[in-house]
């Protein structure tokens, strides 16, 4: 629901004698507005952890190519 049009309905139903109905919809607002920026911020950790995975993939991969290099590169004895 667009921000004034929920201002607007609020007002309406408070002018109505209609209180508990529109903090009920008020509190229901605040949670679906928190859970959003929950969601948000657990978009950015995620992108956050798979940037941090990706590095780990990259180094590890480096890593196991220089082990093959330094074996083929090595003497005899280590074949």
């Amino acid at each position: 629901m667009i921000d004034e049009d929920r201002k607007e309905l609020v007002a309406r139903l408070r002018q109505s004698g209609r209180r508990i109905i529109a903090d009920e919809i008020e509190r229901l607002v605040a949670r679906a507005e928190k859970a959003e920026a929950d969601r948000d911020a657990s978009r950015a950790q995620v992108e956050a952890m798979r940037e941090a995975l990706e590095q780990c993939r990259e180094y590890v991969a480096s890593l196991e190519l220089e082990s093959l290099i330094d074996a083929a590169l090595s003497p005899a004895e280590n074949k």
